[in-house]
């Protein structure tokens, strides 16, 4: 009977410790989904951000510098449209794992959401070991990634903000990188730009630009002019093409060249081409 109550006893402690042991794992795993991406496994948004905030910190007690890169992968929506997500998730993963290869140790990579991911380089001396690091990055994209058996080439737009060169709190830096990244999409793509004050300027003003073209169909502001297209063989006007004009009450008239890219860049030149074609077919009849 002694021994049954011992063994009893041991059973109950080992059991206990069990109990402990698994809670234990369970509370890691809770821990690392709230502070890791799901998807690529590195550290998110909060994570992120609690890290940064720590390391601007330091740099402002230590007087050094510190650089946020905004990462976006180009057309990365035509690889979602032609090869479905699954495809586009397993590219993901994989610019993820080649972006941790090539960061060092005191570096930080982020997956913001999306094709976004963010890296942080603390304490570095001169902008041209800067660049040096930022090509080494970029350079991730130089081959092929091999996705369900076929070899993907896709680049990268990446726009740079420096503390405390341009912003001093964790929300503007990064807020001035993802300006500049975008401005290096605008510029062709598949290059980094460095942020700079007049680049808040000419956002806002593609912005207000944006909102005003929205409005602008609506209040039937935009009109066709008509070029006719000569056969150089028999000099006989074969067809004729038709090219939009914006006459704002506000601005006068505005060249397509300040409008069209801003309209293919929000999306809203389907709603502009539809109007076209609609226009054309009307006056035409």
């Amino acid at each position: 009977m002694r021994n049954k109550k011992k063994r009893n006893n041991i059973d109950y402690h080992v059991g206990m410790f069990s109990d402990l042991s698994n809670q234990e794992h369970i509370r890691k795993q809770i821990q690392h989904l709230a502070y890791y991406d799901s998807l690529t496994d590195l550290p998110n948004r909060e994570l992120f951000n609690s890290r940064a905030k720590k390391i601007i910190i330091d740099a402002d007690l230590e007087k050094t510098k510190v650089a946020f890169m905004f990462l976006d992968l180009d057309r990365f929506k035509n690889i979602n449209d032609a090869l479905g997500h699954s495809s586009g998730d397993e590219l993901l993963k994989k610019v993820a794992n080649s972006l941790k290869e090539v960061t060092l140790e005191d570096e930080i990579v982020s997956r913001f959401g999306g094709d976004e991911f963010v890296i942080l380089i603390p304490d570095f001396d001169l902008i041209d070991d800067l660049n040096k690091r930022i090509i080494s990055i970029s350079n991730v994209f130089q081959s092929a990634f091999n996705i369900d058996e076929k070899e993907l080439f896709i680049t990268s737009s990446i726009g740079i903000s420096l503390y405390p060169l341009n912003g001093e709190s964790l929300d503007e830096l990064l807020k001035n990188a993802d300006t500049a990244m975008y401005f290096a999409k605008k510029s062709g793509k598949n290059n980094f730009k460095f942020y700079t004050e007049n680049m808040n300027s000419k956002f806002l003003k593609n912005l207000d630009l944006e909102n005003k073209m929205r409005q602008a169909l609506h209040n039937e502001e935009f009109y066709l002019e008509y070029q006719p297209q000569v056969s150089t063989v028999t000099k006989k006007i074969i067809s004729c093409e038709a090219l939009i004009r914006w006459n704002s009450p506000e601005f006068g008239t505005i060249s397509p060249d300040e409008f069209i890219s801003i309209a293919e860049d929000s999306g809203f030149i389907i709603p502009i081409t539809r109007w076209i074609l609609e226009k054309v077919f009307y006056e035409g009849r």
